[in-house]
Parts: C-alpha cells; structure tokens; sequence
C-alpha cells in the first residue's frame, strides 16, 4: 500500500480527475450497484489527487451522486 497509493494518486492527477469526474463516475457505479440490488455503498476513497486540494470537493461530489440516486454511501478509513 505504501507504494501502491501515492502511484494511483499520481495516476488521477495526470488523467485530471476533478469533482465532476468523480460525480460522473460515481454515479455510473452506484447506478450499477443499485441495478444489482447494493442499496448502501462504503468507500475507501484513499487517493486523492494533490491538485484536488484537500479532496473534499472529490468527496461532496461523490455523496450528491449518491444522494441524488437515493443510494446510502459512508466513507470509511482506509
């Protein structure tokens, strides 16, 4: 993990991962899980992007998507 997380957040950096990305992919995701009957979705969220700042803006983007699909999401250390 000590290599692994500061590679993946390098990786979100250079494709340019920002708050509506992450609201676009987690909207795709939980859609999907709701399709298959997951209705509470925890998630790790363990690489945040320098360039995200303090990733908060990652975060509130991830719960309006689950908010606005009526999915239960809690973010929990990793």
């Amino acid at each position: 993990m000590r290599d692994w997380l500061p590679r993946m957040a390098s990786a979100y950096a250079a494709v340019g991962v920002d708050d509506e990305l992450a609201h676009t992919a987690a909207s795709a995701g939980l859609a999907e899980a709701l399709l298959c009957g997951v209705t509470t979705v925890a998630d790790h969220h363990l690489t945040w992007p320098a360039s995200t700042g303090d990733g908060v803006g990652i975060a509130r983007a991830v719960s309006a998507a689950a908010a606005d699909l009526g999915t239960r999401l809690v973010f929990v250390p990793g």
